[in-house]
């Protein structure tokens, strides 16, 4: 994951940890996962999961640590390379790749057929912009829908959302904990009990 994403933003009906989201995409076929799918295809970038956050497993970290993932980059250009290029490592290691957005799961040829540049800029996705809830991130350096992110991050942080805490009491306890909304009501009860 990278700084220049904003989440993880969870509908509130919801009982997912946001990180299953991600890494229950990951399995014997799949070895890299991430937000969302470059299909820009030019002579130097072919198409991609785009770098923000991405999912792996040891054999999927492994073909990136041999493409490189391993040393430091001398620049952006050369780091952003990388990410370019995961994608196709792991699909010549005989592997798929698979993004969260929407849009990639609703055709069986959309790698081989998709023509849209990066989905992360203002109406680059299909006409509109991307939802938080449909990655449970949002690229927040773009100046894309600033007004959604501003909003999410201000009803999240009134909710006092915890990743950490409801994911790690999720995985003590089962998935009986409820939803996000339920989790967080009743911690609020149970913080007014505890302080009165």
């Amino acid at each position: 994951m990278n700084a220049s994403i904003r989440g993880p933003f969870v509908p509130v009906w919801s009982d997912a940890c946001w990180s299953d989201g991600y890494l229950d995409s990951v399995n014997e076929q799949t070895k890299l996962v991430g937000m969302t799918y470059n299909c820009k295809k030019d002579i130097d970038i072919p198409p991609h999961v785009s770098s923000m956050i991405w999912a792996t497993d040891r054999i999927g970290l492994e073909i990136l640590l041999q493409a490189g993932l391993k040393t430091c980059f001398k620049d952006k250009v050369e780091a952003i390379d990388l990410e370019i290029f995961a994608s196709t490592r792991i699909q010549d290691a005989g592997y798929q790749v698979d993004a969260l957005m929407t849009a990639f799961h609703t055709d069986l040829g959309y790698q081989a057929d998709c023509h849209h540049d990066d989905v992360n800029w203002e109406g680059g996705y299909f006409g509109m912009n991307l939802h938080p809830y449909d990655t449970m991130f949002l690229k927040a350096n773009r100046g894309v829908a600033e007004n959604v992110l501003t909003m999410f991050t201000d009803w999240f942080n009134k909710m006092e959302y915890d990743s950490h805490e409801f994911c790690g009491t999720r995985k003590k306890i089962g998935s009986e904990v409820g939803t996000v909304g339920e989790r967080l009501a009743k911690e609020r009860v149970q913080g007014d009990t505890a302080s009165s």
